[in-house]
């Protein structure tokens, strides 16, 4: 049932992908996105390591986060309290099914460096190179000429995405240690 939920959201997300972001899903959807990790770490996962099937009667299945990826967006849903996650589960953003998952007992803060960090982060590194003391850079600071989200860069670990910011016509990459790339130019 879950499932299905979640493929008729797919069906939105791929026709939005471009403006598509999980802090834009519904309270229902992103309930349908953290029941479909929920129902895929019991059954692809818990039924054969009983350790994981433990881990889901105590941890919770928090915000999910839409990455972009070149071949296939997905979601990834960290289990947890708060931003610290002990397991997270990747599932397609195009028909929900399970892709794979991965679990610690040590756990991590997750998302270790969120959305407004990773802004605030963009903005010092132009207070660095001068660009925003001008006043047409100050007056455009404003959300809506900020677009964020998530991608999965190739080679690198799909539960650690980098953020993308493009502001200003320029394109920068935050890594969830807060390391700043850019301005990027495109290819």
């Amino acid at each position: 049932r879950h499932k299905s939920r979640l493929r008729r959201l797919a069906i939105r997300a791929e026709l939005t992908s471009d403006a598509m972001d999980a802090s834009q899903l519904s309270r229902a959807q992103r309930h349908t996105v953290r029941l479909a990790a929920i129902t895929a770490l019991r059954e692809e996962v818990g039924t054969f390591d009983t350790r994981v099937g433990q881990l889901c009667q105590t941890l919770r299945a928090q915000q999910p986060l839409l990455i972009h990826d070149a071949t296939e967006p997905y979601y990834l849903v960290p289990f947890g309290t708060n931003r610290y996650a002990q397991a997270a589960v990747i599932l397609s953003a195009n028909d929900g099914r399970f892709k794979e998952a991965s679990w610690s007992e040590a756990g991590q803060a997750y998302p270790p460096i969120s959305r407004r960090e990773a802004v605030q982060a963009v903005r010092v590194r132009l207070q660095q190179f001068g660009l925003f003391r001008r006043a047409r850079f100050q007056q455009q600071w404003q959300p809506r000429n900020i677009h964020v989200q998530l991608i999965h860069q190739p080679g690198k670990s799909p539960y650690q995405p980098v953020w993308e910011v493009r502001v200003f016509g320029l394109l920068f990459h935050v890594d969830q240690q807060g390391a700043v790339q850019g301005p990027i130019r495109k290819r």
